[in-house]
């Protein structure tokens, strides 16, 4: 890779770390080793993105980058949310989020993405009750990681969690209770992580 090109991944990764890095909504409800394995997750799909960004659009703009990191926060945000609020809504609420999962992973890796499966999503569904949130998590990250042949190794990929300050993680925002309730996820339309 051209040093221009691999300096233009490097800037990317950079600046969708941060976003992701900063908002505290993604890993809201999770433990702490739960959502320190969501953002190591996160930084690693980052530079996943800001390769392949670096790749079809050489000079993207903030708002295209800001873009780009907010899909990748969605996807991270319902990974979460399917795994703190799956006790609090039925079977229903579960399938619409995996079908929104498959969309966004559409979104952030393309015609390859890794998606579930009908069959898959139907068996999660079904074994979600046995297994701690921990086990839960950790399984959609694999589940929802692009094979490694499609990575661009020159990307910094170190864990977000060596940059994260743990004892005041996550913060709070003043005057933002966390949510009771989980986002509806029926449409594919932005923000609903808000």
């Amino acid at each position: 890779m051209p040093q221009e090109s691999t300096h233009n991944t490097k800037r990317l990764t950079a600046i969708i770390h941060d976003a992701i890095g900063s908002d505290a909504s993604i890993r809201e409800g999770l433990h702490d080793d739960a959502a320190i394995a969501l953002m190591d997750w996160g930084r690693a799909q980052a530079a996943h993105v800001a390769a392949r960004l670096a790749a079809e659009s050489p000079g993207a703009d903030e708002e295209t980058i800001g873009s780009e990191a907010g899909i990748l926060a969605r996807l991270m945000t319902t990974i979460s949310r399917a795994v703190v609020y799956r006790h609090k809504q039925g079977d229903d609420w579960l399938v619409k989020v995996f079908k929104r999962l498959n969309k966004t992973s559409q979104r952030v890796y393309g015609a390859n993405a890794p998606v579930m499966s009908d069959a898959q999503i139907s068996d999660w569904i079904a074994g979600h009750a046995a297994r701690s949130d921990d086990e839960l998590l950790r399984d959609l990250l694999a589940r929802f990681t692009p094979p490694e042949d499609t990575w661009d190794s020159t990307a910094d990929s170190a864990p977000l969690s060596d940059a994260l300050d743990l004892p005041a993680w996550p913060p709070r925002l003043p005057g933002r209770a966390p949510h009771d309730s989980p986002p509806d996820v029926s449409s594919d339309t932005g923000d609903e992580h808000d």
